[in-house]
């Protein structure tokens, strides 16, 4: 026969573990009580209350953590870089500091790939951080909006059989069944027809708007974004794709690799029938910019008058 209880609570005395009490079972203890049991001292007196504290068993450091952890990193480089697997800092590879303005380079778009000048990117879309949970939905979201949605299937009442029953119900020591076009039969309609549907389901705008910023930033960050001077100054009069490979060459966009999206301002006749023939290369304008095709291609090559048209159409 047990002739007391234990109560376990956190503990609220600065150290890290938590605090048993053991009590007579007799005796009803309220929550706010056993909170306040430290408040108290002739209440644990009164009522005869073993106090039990249990320590940490992980010893998590409480004093002198930053010296600690600033040890253990150390301590950490030494052995990596004894071991010569890993590399902890390489300063080509870094990324660009995020609390600098972003800049970048204007190429030109004439086969040389030289770079004419260097123009600020506006932080609201080329400076957040990317999470991967946030372009997850954007993404999801828009390949369920492309769904046509246009399946259909028949049921056992559209099938092409007749509606009566094919025996009579009892006396022929068979099943009973009715019209031939139950799903049991080969032949038959399907049990759980498919009707046609739309996948469609709203996204906060908010939501949409932050991926394709993280979007765009992650192409900036990762060096696949390429602004050129203009696009459509060498397509005026007629289209070549010759000039237009031509151009994408300088700028190492030509490859079917790299799977490059152009983006410009405006639609254009004579750019989109340069491209024609070169079916890995995607044309669009800022309207129709998105956060799948961002992430599906290697090399963003975006002309001056798309990146203005950009931050007039998003600026705050």
């Amino acid at each position: 026969m047990y002739t007391s209880k234990i109560f376990r609570v956190s503990s609220h005395s600065g150290f890290a573990g938590h605090t048993m009490i053991r009590a007579p079972l007799n005796l009803n203890l309220s929550s706010s009580m056993i909170r306040n049991y430290t408040k108290d001292t002739r209440y644990v007196k009164r009522h005869d209350l073993t106090i039990y504290k249990k320590r940490n068993t992980l010893k998590i450091p409480v004093e002198n953590v930053k010296e600690i952890h600033q040890e253990a990193f150390d301590s950490r480089i030494d052995s990596t870089i004894a071991k010569g697997k890993k590399v902890v800092f390489d300063p080509e590879s870094t990324r660009p500091p995020m609390f600098r303005k972003p800049q970048i380079l204007v190429r030109k778009f004439d086969g040389t790939g030289d770079a004419s000048e260097l123009v600020d990117l506006p932080p609201y879309l080329f400076q957040c951080t990317p999470r991967r949970d946030i372009l997850h939905s954007v993404v999801v979201w828009q390949l369920a909006r492309r769904r046509q949605g246009s399946h259909k299937t028949k049921d056992r009442y559209e099938v092409a059989y007749s509606k009566r029953k094919i025996y009579r119900q009892k006396g022929t020591g068979r099943a009973r069944h009715g019209s031939r076009g139950a799903p049991q039969f080969r032949g038959g309609g399907r049990a759980f027809a498919k009707r046609p549907k739309s996948y469609d389901y709203p996204l906060p705008l908010r939501v949409r708007r932050l991926g394709l910023r993280m979007a765009l930033t992650r192409s900036y960050l990762l060096g696949q974004l390429v602004i050129v001077d203009d696009i459509r100054s060498k397509f005026e009069e007629i289209p070549k794709t010759r000039v237009m490979w031509r151009c994408l060459q300088g700028i190492e966009a030509s490859k079917p690799a790299v799977r490059p999206l152009v983006v410009d301002s405006t639609f254009d006749s004579n750019v989109e029938k340069s491209l024609f023939r070169m079916k890995f290369v995607q044309y669009t304008t800022i309207d129709g910019l998105n956060v799948y095709d961002l992430l599906s291609k290697k090399k963003i090559v975006m002309s001056k008058s798309a990146l203005d048209a950009l931050v007039k159409k998003y600026e705050k």
